[in-house]
C-alpha cells in the first residue's frame, strides 16, 4: 500500500491501547523533516483502540490517500473500528477505580 505514513513520538500502547496494525519499516523509507529521524522501529502502531473512561476510542493513520478506500482491508478495518467505538464489538470499557 503507498500511503502517508506517520510516526508518534511513543506508542500508544503505554496509554491503554490495543494495537490493531502495525507497520514494518523495511517495507518502506521512512521521510524526516530536516534532522528528524522519524523511525519507531520494530514496534511502530498505525491503528489502534482505546477505552477512555466508559467510551471507546478507535484511530487509524491510513486513509490520506483516495486510492485506499479502493482496498476492501482498509474498508473493512474502519467498519469494525467504527462499529466497535459505538459499542457494537466484544468487550466493554469501564472507568478505572
Amino acid at each position: 500500500m503507498t500511503e502517508e505514513w506517520y510516526s508518534f513520538r511513543r506508542s500508544p500502547r503505554g496509554e491503554g491501547a490495543d494495537v490493531i496494525a502495525t507497520l514494518d519499516e523495511g517495507s518502506y523509507s521512512p521521510v524526516g523533516f530536516g534532522d528528524m529521524d522519524i523511525r519507531m522501529g520494530a514496534d511502530h502502531p498505525i491503528a489502534w483502540t482505546r477505552c477512555v473512561g466508559k467510551g471507546r476510542s478507535f484511530y487509524s493513520a491510513i486513509g490520506h490517500r483516495v486510492e485506499v478506500y479502493a482496498v476492501p482491508q482498509t474498508l473493512g478495518l474502519l467498519e469494525d473500528g467504527i462499529a466497535w467505538a459505538a459499542g457494537k464489538g466484544a468487550g466493554s470499557c469501564v472507568a478505572a477505580k
